[in-house]
């Protein structure tokens, strides 16, 4: 399972976009652990971490390849466990 190039590039696109006007790219000469050699701002993201947080809660399935290998099988049924506090 993983991403889709197109729903990885529309991320990274609207990102991208976001920062454009913050500090994290209007930088002037300094530099930081978050900027990679070329410039482009690589450990920030344009959202309040409460924001990220919800996004990540439910996956949007359309936006994953799903492969299947020839020989996988399908998980054995298991017995529920009662859990005890």
């Amino acid at each position: 399972m993983v991403v889709s190039n197109e729903a990885a590039q529309a991320f990274l696109e609207e990102a991208d976009s976001r920062l454009a006007n913050t500090a994290w790219v209007n930088k002037g000469t300094t530099h930081g652990y978050y900027r990679h050699p070329s410039g482009k701002v690589v450990l920030a993201i344009p959202h309040h971490n409460s924001a990220i947080w919800r996004q990540l809660r439910r996956s949007n399935m359309e936006d994953f390849v799903l492969t299947k290998r020839p020989d996988a099988k399908p998980a054995p049924k298991r017995e529920m466990e009662m859990l005890s506090i």
